[in-house]
């Protein structure tokens, strides 16, 4: 017998806080007060780090709102939620978060498919928490932060579905021009390759966490994003499903170019530095994009000759590619 309307979800709360220009000082809801604590403690070390720069109020001014999702590969809890830079009635700069904790019974399938089971939660909420920034009356803002929005009640079926739909319909080729590479750019073979290369030694040494994340390219066409995000997170999910890594997903832009960023040793004060300084992100990030590297280091074994091989065909859908990669990780 069918189960409808399956949501990913249960015990679900919603939350903000932070500093929002109508009011002149902290705020922050009633609900939540835990986790407020947490990530109000990771924001404010990650704010330690970038005042360092001596440019950092122009990039925290210029950065844009940054969505995230903080899960456990093997955890039943997870949080989504929207960092907006913002700043008090004095002009005092600090972020404002407003997110969502919840219960999940499929961990992997929510880290593969949230993009677009998320996609319209997110887009409400951004606009929602955009103007308790911005508005000159928050009241009614805040109070939408913290009501039950349908999206969240969403068919997790459905959603896979959706994804799939994508993922079969799309080749390789289809994937660059969404991207919109260029001849300087690495191809979406360079990236896979690299991809299977970093992530290789997870599975092997789950205990030595990276203390690096991993920047993936996104179009710029809003429709298809959450769809190529769900694809990204669709091949590492291969390498995490047996470890007990803490996963942070972070959806935002550098310099107008939509990006993907995925860290596996929690959160960090350089992944929220990363999120608004240039040099940070360079420094913390290894970017897909620039991934020519792979030539050289990464496809000499037999199984990433083989990915290799596959990866030359641009007619090859992106379904033939996860059941391949899926294949070589299992080698």
């Amino acid at each position: 017998m069918k189960i409808c309307h399956r949501s990913y979800l249960h015990n679900i709360s919603r939350f903000y806080f932070g500093k929002i220009k109508s009011r002149g000082d902290f705020v922050k809801s009633t609900a939540g007060s835990q986790v407020i604590a947490l990530i109000d403690r990771w924001v404010a070390q990650g704010m330690e780090a970038l005042i360092e720069s001596p440019c950092w109020k122009i990039s925290y001014d210029q950065a844009g709102p940054t969505d995230f999702l903080f899960m456990g590969a093997d955890r039943k809890h997870a949080i989504h939620g929207t960092i907006v830079p913002g700043c008090d009635a004095s002009a005092r700069r600090f972020p404002f978060v407003a997110a969502t904790t919840f219960a999940i019974n499929e961990p992997l399938s929510l880290l593969k498919f949230g993009p677009v089971y998320f996609y319209r939660h997110a887009t409400r909420r951004k606009m929602q928490a955009a103007c308790a920034v911005t508005s000159a009356d928050a009241h009614d803002a805040l109070a939408c932060l913290t009501e039950n929005d349908p999206a969240l009640k969403l068919d997790a079926d459905e959603a896979k579905e959706r994804c799939r739909k994508f993922i079969a319909a799309t080749t390789i080729g289809g994937l660059a021009a969404l991207l919109g590479l260029q001849d300087a750019d690495a191809s979406v073979r360079q990236m896979v390759l690299a991809l299977r290369y970093l992530l290789r030694p997870l599975p092997i040494a789950s205990a030595l966490r990276p203390h690096k994340a991993i920047a993936f390219p996104l179009p710029k066409d809003h429709a298809n994003l959450p769809f190529v995000e769900s694809f990204w997170l669709s091949l590492i999910s291969v390498y995490v499903s047996n470890t007990k890594l803490e996963i942070s997903v972070f959806s935002t832009a550098f310099q107008g170019k939509p990006k993907l960023i995925v860290g596996f040793n929690g959160v960090t004060s350089l992944s929220f530095r990363a999120l608004f300084e240039e040099q940070a992100a360079r420094d913390f990030l290894i970017d897909l994009g620039n991934s020519h590297w792979v030539e050289q280091d990464g496809h000499h074994d037999s199984a990433s000759m083989k990915l290799s091989n596959y990866l030359t065909h641009g007619t090859l859908s992106l379904q033939q590619l996860l059941i391949t990669f899926g294949e070589v990780a299992r080698t």
